[in-house]
């Protein structure tokens, strides 16, 4: 069931990808270059669900660049310098949190994103 899920959920990035992640506004958006580095890929975190051209608002705590979605907190791992305070259109896939540990917001790694114009 997991494996179906994970297949799912990758053909709906796969689909927003292709689709381009500013589909849904006329502006031209600017494609935001994402850092190769995860450092949740260290960690064998597994992908549980994703989000499709969500619209985020950057912002950062201590080191960590925070998204903010729909009154719910992400933190991505693969967010390049340079954005905060800016509203972005992105697709990711959220991340498993272990029971042992406290976050500070979800975990997510970016596929796609783009600063929303206007």
């Amino acid at each position: 069931m997991i494996i179906m899920k994970v297949k799912l959920q990758t053909l709906l990035i796969a689909f927003a990808m292709s689709t381009g992640c500013n589909a849904q506004y006329k502006n031209e958006s600017k494609v935001i270059t994402l850092k190769n580095d995860c450092f949740f890929d260290k960690q064998n975190r597994r992908i549980i669900d994703s989000l499709v051209n969500k619209i985020a608002v950057v912002s950062k705590k201590g080191s960590y660049f925070i998204f903010t979605i729909d009154n719910k907190k992400y933190l991505p791992c693969n967010m390049p310098d340079g954005y905060v305070g800016k509203k972005i259109i992105m697709s990711a896939y959220i991340l498993q949190e272990f029971k042992t540990e406290k976050v500070i917001a979800t975990p997510i790694r970016i596929i796609t994103a783009s600063i929303v114009n206007g």
